[in-house]
This record gives C-alpha cells, structure tokens and sequence, in this order.
C-alpha cells in the first residue's frame, strides 16, 4: 500500500509540515487520525487508512466520488511525469482547502 508523506499529508490538511509535525499526535488522540508509521526515519502515512479517516464523514457516494477523483489526479500527474500542469492554481486550491478545514475542525 501506499505511503504519504508528512508533506503530502500537511497538503491534504490545508496545514504545513511542521504544523503536522507538532499537532499529529493531538490529531491521532482527539480527533481518530491513523497513526503514523515511520519511512526511513520520517513519518509517513498509510494513503488508505489516512483517506478512509479524512472522508469518515463524507456519505457513501461521494466517499466513492473522493477515491474517484483521487484515482484521476494520480493518473493525470503521471501523465505528465510527476509536474502538475495546474500548478500555479495551487496556491488558490490550498487556500479554499485551509479555509474548508478551519470550518470543519475550528482551525487552530
């Protein structure tokens, strides 16, 4: 199964890595999150456990909807050899995710 990394994971929060770094146990006690596992003295995250815990809330087709869309994105950046072709949209995308996260968790 796949790994994500402490950066990947930050990403998906809307968080940076140190914020992760500091707040993952806080995560893993208050609020479910997986545990991490460590990858070559690095925490990482396993992509199935970590993405079932993001979407826990999401109703059953829009949890497929989320796997879907996710599924698309790997293929669509491999298609392009790893570079993200959107990425100047990044910063916007980060930015409408924090803002979604603050609302949902009560942002710290």
């Amino acid at each position: 199964m796949k790994a994500l990394t402490a950066d990947q994971v930050a990403a998906e929060l809307g968080r940076s890595k140190e914020w992760l770094y500091d707040n993952h146990k806080r995560l893993t006690r208050d609020k479910k999150m997986p545990r991490p596992i460590v990858d070559g003295g690095t925490l990482a995250w396993n992509a199935a456990q970590f993405y079932a815990w993001l979407d826990r809330d999401l109703p059953k087709d829009q949890k497929a909807m989320a796997a879907a869309l996710r599924a698309v994105h790997a293929a669509a950046i491999a298609a392009y050899g790893g570079h993200n072709p959107r990425a100047g949209d990044e910063d916007a995308e980060i930015e409408r995710w924090k803002a979604g996260l603050d609302r949902r968790y009560g942002g710290h």
